[in-house]
């Protein structure tokens, strides 16, 4: 009760530190909100104000050089007559000046004296501008004529043949050069300027404050973002050379005006914080609401989630991780007390999918995961599924209790009109600190041991399995030294032409040498490569070895032999087999019906489309292609009308070294009969005896291979056999 009391009390307080939190996070986002934007707007108004001033500095440059162009274009068309004729240079700068925005044009002669279209003359007080124009320049400035002071004057020269004669000086009053340069200001200030910072102001906005209340404040070497106060309050500028006469554009943002904007914008985020602390709100309220109705939901729906997670969805058992997990919680509680891992799967259950279907197969399934976990409850035990018909069992060491697995191969109720047998594999757990996964691979590998007996159901991890595994990874320690080093070699087993006792061919076999073990048997590495990928590289290896070796003999002038070699189920899953082939055939010199190439009845099951596809290319190149191990699967006679080969190499079980029964001696007279009426030439091998070899040869199986001729042996042996004296009699 008192603890009830306190888990109420603590949900109570948690009621009032939600919204009080809330309400100090919304204030802080106010604070900070606040600072942040009005930094953002400056930041942001002072990038457009420099966008501003870049622009009206481009414009107002564009349309001085147009108003030069267009005054250069009246000076073009004066002639040598005119520039003495000064009322007819009066008259036509008239007619000019009506056409365009100009109030007066002007001609200037070579002594500075100006003739002006109004009909006025005079001296050019200063003579600076009109020097440079006289030097061939266009230029502009703020006259100081009398009558004429802050009016606009633009000077361009006159050519008459190649000469500067003259200039012609086109005036715009103050008020229109104004207008030109407030078209420029479009953008977030109207308040702009352009100044001489020699002379003084050239000409403001409407907008823009007395010059004289900031020329001290404002100096050319602030090019770029400038700031200043008047009367106290702060202004932000942007400064820019028009590249004229040392003009600069100056454009002013007071700081009212980015007050202004960034009060609009605390205006929209005010308005977004009080959608978000009314929502906020209102979600408070509803999870204060709704939060002991969630609270027992999300109980019952973790129990469900968690009992989801931890047990497989179709048995019931546990799933592997968890069974790893309360395993490994039971071994840390265990006193003295042993235990056990027992991997175990179903025999053959693929076939009991594909005899009865897989609605039937999943509830085998489901009742040998019932009769495993009823058992290992009554014994204090654990079962989980790994996947498939795979399970795993922790159990104690008992052999009262495991005297069950020896005994019964069938451990649940008859659900199917076949027996189902069990393959267990046992670890007994003597170091509780190895990794629960270990344990599980190490009943895997003593279960895989007897993968496929009939005879065997159990098998149990032992020092004799763990030598063996240690040699496995010896072998797989030095394997790719041993390639490099040239251990791997071929020896040759001959095919005899029975008839003649005449060597055929022969087909090259791998052989490991080591410096320091010696021969090591092909079944101590073969198989192991084979499950670990290296059968690749070693194949390729003999593959080369074979060519080297006929390309040997034809340099010694010798009758190349055919050498057969074998392609792996690997080899032909990868690929291009076809293609590595016919490369070490251009390599070496040779032609392809010298290497003729075995594969495997077994590869066929794997991938039969694939097989076929690599069958054909070989023969497209050329190259003989061989089924080795005839006969040792189910499906051998369906596939001969599938594979395109040259050569059948019967398999060893329809031999027998105690003689041919009746029945075998009628499959082999049927087999080699339906290969012949197919076109394909017959390799017996695994001959042992005498009689055997004439049984064959009696059934026009004329090649044959085995020990009656001769085993496998090195090639110095074999060459002397070939091409020496020796003959098989």
């Amino acid at each position: 009760m008192r603890t009830e009391l306190l888990e109420r009390l603590q949900k109570k307080k948690r009621y009032i530190i939600v919204p009080i939190m809330l309400l100090v996070v919304i204030i802080l986002v106010v604070v900070s909100g606040t600072v942040y934007t009005r930094k953002l707007t400056i930041t942001r108004m002072k990038e457009s104000l420099r966008d501003q001033v870049q622009n009206q500095t481009t414009a107002m440059k564009d349309k001085i050089e147009g108003k030069m162009s267009l005054l250069g274009g009246l000076a073009v068309t004066i002639t040598e007559q005119e520039l003495t004729d000064y009322y007819a240079m009066i008259e036509k700068t008239g007619v000019f000046e009506k056409k365009t925005d100009f109030s007066e044009i002007a001609f200037i002669t070579a002594d500075a004296r100006v003739y002006s279209n109004t009909g006025e003359t005079w001296v050019l007080s200063d003579k600076k501008h009109f020097y440079s124009c006289m030097n061939g320049s266009y230029e502009i400035d703020k006259l100081k004529e009398h009558g004429r002071e802050n009016d606009i004057g633009i000077f361009v020269p006159i050519r008459v043949n190649n000469r500067i004669s003259g200039v012609l000086l086109g005036i715009y009053p103050q008020e229109k050069f104004q207008e030109l340069f407030q078209e420029t200001g479009a953008g977030i200030s109207d308040v702009s300027y352009i100044i001489d910072f020699e002379e003084g102001l050239v000409v403001k906005t409407d907008a823009a404050e007395p010059w004289e209340s900031i020329a001290d404040q404002i100096s050319k070497e602030q090019s770029g973002d400038i700031s200043y106060s008047i009367d106290g309050e702060h202004r932000y500028g942007a400064l820019e050379p028009i590249g004229m006469n040392n003009w600069y554009v100056l454009t002013v943002l007071r700081e009212k005006v980015i007050y202004q904007k960034s009060s609009e914008n605390m205006k929209i985020f005010s308005y977004m914080l009080s959608v978000i602390l009314a929502a906020g709100i209102g979600i408070t309220v509803y999870l204060v609401f709704t939060e002991h109705r969630q609270e027992k939901q999300a109980r019952e729906e973790a129990e469900e989630m968690r009992y989801v997670l931890e047990h497989d969805d179709m048995t019931g058992v546990l799933t592997e991780g968890e069974f790893q997990n309360r395993v490994r919680q039971r071994l840390l509680d265990a006193e003295a007390k042993e235990y056990c891992i027992i991997y175990l799967d179903i025999f053959k259950f693929k076939l009991v999918n594909e005899m009865f279907g897989y609605e039937k197969g999943d509830r085998l399934l489901k009742v040998l995961a019932r009769e495993l976990d009823h058992l290992t409850a009554e014994n204090d035990g654990l079962c989980g599924r790994i996947s498939g018909d795979k399970f795993i069992l922790f159990l104690p060491y008992d052999r009262t209790l495991l005297q069950v697995f020896s005994t019964r191969k069938e451990v649940m109720p008859r659900i199917l009109p076949i027996e189902i047998y069990l393959h267990y594999g046992i670890y007994i757990i003597e170091k509780t600190q190895l990794p629960v996964a270990a344990m599980i691979d190490c009943a895997h590998i003593a279960q895989k041991t007897i993968k496929g007996n009939y005879d065997n159901y159990i098998a149990w991890y032992d020092e004799k399995l763990k030598q063996q595994i240690i040699r496995e990874q010896e072998i797989i320690n030095s394997m790719a030294q041993a390639l490099a080093d040239g251990e791997f070699t071929i020896y040759l087993q001959p095919q005899y032409h029975y008839r003649d006792r005449m060597i055929h061919g022969c087909e090259a076999l791998v052989r490991w040498i080591s410096p320091a073990k010696g021969i090591i048997s092909p079944g101590d590495f073969i198989p192991l490569f084979e499950r670990n990928g290296f059968i690749i590289k070693l194949d390729e290896n003999v593959w080369e070895q074979a060519c080297v070796l006929l390309q040997k003999w034809i340099k010694e002038g010798k009758e190349p032999l055919p050498i057969s070699i074998n392609v792996s189920r690997a080899d032909l899953l990868r690929g291009n087999v076809s293609a590595k082939l016919k490369s070490l055939i251009r390599k070496y010199g040779l032609t392809t019906d010298l290497l003729h190439v075995e594969i495997t009845e077994s590869a066929y099951m794997d991938n039969p489309q694939k097989l076929i596809l690599e069958i054909n290319q070989l023969r497209e190149e050329g190259f003989l292609v061989e089924m080795d191990d005839f006969g040792s699967g189910y499906s051998s006679l369906n596939m001969l009308k599938d594979l395109p080969i040259n050569v059948l190499k019967t398999d060893l079980k329809f031999l027998d070294n105690k003689g041919i029964a009746e029945r075998r001696e009628q499959i082999l007279d049927s087999v080699i009969k339906m290969a012949h009426e197919m076109g394909l030439t017959v390799v017996a091998e695994g001959v042992e005896t005498k009689e055997q070899a004439e049984h064959l040869n009696g059934l026009d199986c004329e090649i044959m291979q085995g020990y009656y001729f001769a085993k496998p042996i090195p090639i110095s042996e074999f060459e002397q056999l070939a091409y020496g004296t020796l003959e098989k009699t």
